[in-house]
């Protein structure tokens, strides 16, 4: 097996006798390529399969501003998996070592998985293969779907085997003291008869562990060939080498076409034909008559996007295509309702965007403004929706007495990896320090244009281990969401005091009008009968604010956005000081 990492720069050198212009590379201004997809393909120039895995595996921040696969290794140094002296193999490294087959086939599984969703969107490219019709009927298989249902069928089978194997074993090993009396010739000694060798009851190998040997040693083949990882449990006696002259003579399916009428469990005959598939596809590639075969995408950010959608969106790009493919040619990777900051009765919609760099690169400004682009598109379109229906339904987005919007979550997500810590299972969603925002006027949360992003690390691993088993878990998307309107609530806590305004005597709007220059931008409808007041720490004149409306406000720090507040001083607020 053979990786290569996608955009890295190579030495042509290095990489050339495994590309030979069997995949497109960009020439660099310094005479090197690097390669602009991530995928399979399986190459009969060097007889093995090449991995091309993300950028993302490449970790950047190190004191040398070094490109580091995993952090940790040259990526010109690992190229080779077969290779004594790759530095995967050495003991300290034998996680990373062990995960690698993992690792290149979760990639491989999520760009075919991409392939079959967005068969329209025409960024992958697959080169003509051999039709091979399995047992479940598919019209396509690569070599490497082929060994990894090898592999699955082994992980899916193993109390088959194990019962097979005891059953057989069930009796072999008593003596048939027939047989021993009739052809052995024993020692006399005091007149007693001692044998030397005891003949037992069978000494053939039963039908089904011929065929389940076989399989085995096909295994153990894939693993001496090409470092694919197979787990074994039976202790049976294996022979790769002798796989390796059946595939090289072309004598493999001649022998299982001998063997075929000797299965009747439906579990032994869907191994025969796995096997024969096997056998005559590896054929074909040492006899040098079998198409090269690829599956690379270009855009990889694109099958992350899709892969994080997966994992956080509901079908609001389904039912609002506008919202995704925006007028002004925007489109938003990522959009869902859930509870607004303010009322968990009501719904906003949240909106994301999915980074996929290099560890260590930071969110570039330009990605920063189009994420506020799409904040306000949507906003306008809840306006534009609003003013079509006359103005008589519930507007989340805008508040018609005191003309404060609501809070939009905007939020930018990237996959990282831990190189310490190779994890498929925990989601590992951590909040970056620090936000993305921007406003017109300072002091205005409640404002159309102050915007704020927040920045999430998610671990890639768990996000591509979830997308490719295809796992609509809603119980985790709703875990997720709501981690989205924590964090959300957290940030506001850390930035703003909340108050709770309530008026005395009169109508809300009629208090709300008498202090609207005061109160535009810091406010919003909470209910029926107040408005909540965000004041932003550390901006001076709170205490003066509180003169002007206390006469007509009953102003009060409440559990708003979860906070509490005991011994409430307006003149002690730490802006003042």
């Amino acid at each position: 097996m053979k990786i290569l990492f996608e955009e890295y720069a190579y030495k042509n050198e290095d990489v050339e006798q495994f590309l030979n212009g069997f995949v497109d590379t960009c020439t660099l201004s310094d005479g090197r390529v690097n390669i602009p997809y991530v995928g399979y393909y399986f190459s009969q120039e060097v007889n093995d399969s090449v991995f091309i895995l993300p950028k993302v595996f490449i970790n950047v921040n190190n004191p040398q501003n070094e490109e580091l696969a995993f952090g940790k290794f040259t990526p010109e140094e690992i190229i080779d998996t077969l290779n004594p002296g790759n530095p995967l193999r050495q003991k300290e490294n034998a996680q990373i070592y062990d995960e690698i087959f993992n690792l290149s086939t979760w990639i491989y599984r999520a760009v075919a998985h991409y392939h079959e969703r967005n068969l329209q969107e025409g960024i992958s490219k697959e080169a003509a293969l051999l039709n091979v019709v399995s047992i479940k009927g598919d019209k396509s298989q690569t070599f490497i779907d082929i060994i990894l249902r090898l592999i699955r069928f082994s992980n899916e089978h193993r109390n088959l085997f194990t019962f097979i194997a005891k059953m057989n074993a069930k009796g072999n090993s008593n003596i048939h003291w027939q047989k021993t009396i009739s052809k052995q010739v024993p020692i006399l000694q005091s007149n007693t008869p001692i044998y030397l060798k005891f003949l037992t009851k069978s000494k053939h190998l039963n039908f089904d562990e011929e065929l389940i040997v076989l399989f085995y040693s096909v295994l153990d083949y894939l693993h001496l060939t090409y470092n694919f990882k197979i787990r074994q449990d039976l202790n049976y006696q294996t022979d790769p080498k002798g796989v390796k002259r059946m595939v090289e003579k072309g004598t493999g399916t001649r022998y299982l076409r001998a063997i075929r009428r000797k299965y009747f469990k439906d579990e032994l005959v869907e191994l025969w034909n796995l096997l024969y598939v096997f056998f005559e596809r590896a054929q074909l590639i040492a006899a040098k008559r079998y198409h090269d075969e690829k599956l690379l995408v270009r855009n990889f950010n694109m099958v992350f996007e899709d892969m994080i959608d997966a994992i956080v969106s509901d079908d609001t790009k389904e039912k609002t295509p506008k919202l995704k493919d925006q007028p002004d040619g925007k489109i938003v990777d990522h959009i869902f309702k859930y509870q607004t900051l303010l009322n968990p009765q009501e719904n906003i919609y949240y909106i994301g965007d999915s980074k996929y760099y290099k560890e260590g690169h930071a969110v570039g400004s330009n990605s920063v403004y189009k994420q506020f682009t799409y904040a306000r598109n949507v906003i306008q379109f809840n306006m534009d929706w609003f003013h079509a229906n006359n103005n008589q339904l519930r507007q989340v987005y805008f508040d018609d007495t005191t003309e404060g919007y609501n809070i939009t979550p905007n939020f930018f997500i990237r996959g990282r990896i831990d190189s310490d810590n190779i994890n498929y299972h925990e989601e590992q969603l951590e909040l970056e320090e620090g936000a993305e925002t921007i406003s017109h006027h300072p002091n205005r949360l409640f404002d159309r244009d102050t915007l704020i992003v927040l920045k999430y690390d998610i671990n890639f691993l768990f996000v591509l281990s979830a997308y490719v088993s295809n796992h609509e878990n809603m119980a985790f998307i709703e875990r997720i969401q709501k981690k989205f309107r924590q964090n959300m609530r957290t940030y506001l806590l850390d930035h703003y005091d909340f108050y709770r305004l309530t008026p005395i005597r009169q109508s809300l709007e009629m208090a709300v009008s008498k202090h609207f220059k005061q109160l535009i931008g810091k406010v919003f409808r909470y209910d029926d009968t107040s408005i909540v007041l965000a004041w932003e720490k550390h901006v001076a004149g709170f205490g003066q604010l509180y003169m002007q409306i206390s006469p007509d406000f009953n102003v009060q720090p409440q559990d708003i956005l979860g906070a509490y507040y005991t011994n409430f001083n307006p003149y002690s607020n730490a802006a003042e000081n």
